[in-house]
């Protein structure tokens, strides 16, 4: 019988001839039993003979059911972490939501505060600008009667004028009696003193008429100086109606000139109350509009604090979502741990693929606040269990595949991209440590295409 090619019997019992073969069988048989339960699925049983067969069956399939399990758990693995990633990263922009609607809160508050402020001021220049109103049309109505009085003193100026006027043509009238008298007091002085001549030639018969020719005398002299004294008192009065007339026509100027500011003042005082009339309209409005806009504002300000309300309970709810995802992970990490025990073909490659979004998911915890991590305590690409299978690999079909080749610059981006977003995300630079993530993500996208072309060398 041949020995089994992991577990057969000692050379010793081999060559005993006293050892029957089915006492050989027997051993080699509890050889690959003790085998199989330690987990090593790699052995081969002799299968010349019926029981090797049954065995080498029983190996292969223990073997695929141990590789099946494998791809369960770490598929499994790989699907949580995936969807532990993708909560954690809502996390992360939830926090970031949360945060920034707080902000918009605080913000939608003092706009609130402000615009009722903007509102009261509003309404205290809507009342003033009333109270101006009705103080204008006051001075518009006190215009008005000042431009009432003017023209009832034009007309009255006028009035006097035309009378005074009519005085002086009543003052030339008596100044031209007056020269009448003054002329016949003249002739009666001339006619007196021809009598007094003509009653001294007559003696004593013309003294009587000399008498009367004497008091035609007296009273043409005192005509003469009664005609002068009206002459005077006519020159005088003259005079002053002359200046009153002078004094009229600048009174007249004046009003006039009065007449015509009053009248610019009132078309411009109409023009202002015309302008406050609009004035009023509008900040009417605009005090209309900001009550509306007041009562906007304080729906908006409850909106996002109701909006920033749910957002901390999506943070609570996608905080304990990822708790829970965790607590599935570590059992799977468990079913991981049993399953990496055994020996199985291509158990590097694929338990690797789990070790990589693992490590991603790392990032992303530690990005949502999850997580605390050091560059430090981080494996390069030689000391995580991929690189260390990948510096130790010698199997030609292995070493001679073109992913073998392909996949050590990937794995290195990963760690390197991944040790820099932690340095930035602990240097407080989170934008760039984002960016590095996304680095991380595209360089292992790389690394699992190509551990999958390795599964089945």
């Amino acid at each position: 019988m041949q020995s089994y090619s992991s577990y057969s019997e000692p050379s010793s019992t081999n060559d005993d001839p006293t050892v029957s073969a089915e006492s050989r069988e027997i051993i080699a048989t509890s050889s690959i039993i003790d085998a199989l339960i330690e987990g090593d699925y790699s052995i081969q049983a002799d299968t010349s003979t019926a029981l090797g067969q049954k065995l080498q069956r029983l190996i292969e399939k223990l073997g695929e059911n141990a590789r099946n399990d494998l791809n369960r758990v770490v598929d499994l693995s790989i699907n949580n972490n995936e969807a532990s990633i993708a909560a954690a990263q809502l996390l992360y922009d939830l926090k970031n939501v949360a945060a920034f609607s707080q902000r918009i809160a605080s913000a939608a508050e003092e706009m609130r505060a402000s615009v009722g402020e903007v509102k009261q001021y509003s309404e205290s220049i809507d009342q003033g600008t009333t109270n101006s109103f009705n103080a204008v049309e006051k001075v518009l109505g006190t215009l008005g009667k000042a431009v009432e009085t003017f023209d009832e003193i034009k007309a009255s100026v006028a009035e006097n004028s035309a009378k005074l006027t009519g005085l002086t043509h009543f003052t030339k009238q008596v100044r031209d009696i007056s020269d009448q008298i003054k002329g016949i007091a003249f002739q009666s002085n001339i006619l007196s003193m021809n009598a007094s001549v003509e009653a001294a030639r007559a003696g004593d018969q013309g003294r009587g008429f000399g008498v009367i020719a004497q008091e035609i005398h007296l009273l043409s002299g005192r005509s003469e100086d009664a005609t002068a004294q009206i002459t005077k008192l006519i020159n005088n009065y003259e005079s002053e109606v002359a200046g009153i007339m002078k004094s009229l026509g600048q009174s007249q100027a004046m009003v006039e000139e009065g007449q015509s500011s009053i009248n610019l003042a009132d078309s411009e005082m109409n023009t202002m109350v015309d302008q406050f009339k609009a004035v009023s309209e509008n900040t009417s409005q605009i005090s209309l509009a900001l009550s509306e806009q007041s009562q906007a504002s304080e729906e908006v300000a409850k909106g996002i604090n109701t909006i920033a309300m749910h957002s901390d309970k999506s943070v609570a709810s996608t905080d304990n979502i990822v708790e829970s995802i965790e607590s599935i992970q570590s059992h799977i990490n468990q079913e991981i741990l049993a399953v990496s025990e055994l020996n199985i073909r291509g158990k590097i490659v694929k338990l690797a693929q789990s070790d990589h979004v693992i490590w991603k998911k790392r990032l992303v915890n530690m990005i949502a606040g999850k997580e605390g991590l050091s560059s430090h305590e981080l494996a390069d690409h030689h000391s995580c269990r991929l690189g260390l299978w990948y510096d130790k690999v010698n199997t030609p079909e292995l070493r001679s595949h073109p992913a073998f080749a392909q996949l050590e610059e990937p794995h290195r981006l990963v760690h390197a991209h991944g040790k820099r977003s932690v340095d930035l995300y602990n240097a407080g630079n989170i934008g760039m440590a984002l960016q590095e993530i996304q680095k991380v993500e595209q360089a292992s996208r790389h690394v699992l295409a190509l551990l999958r072309k390795l599964e089945h060398v």
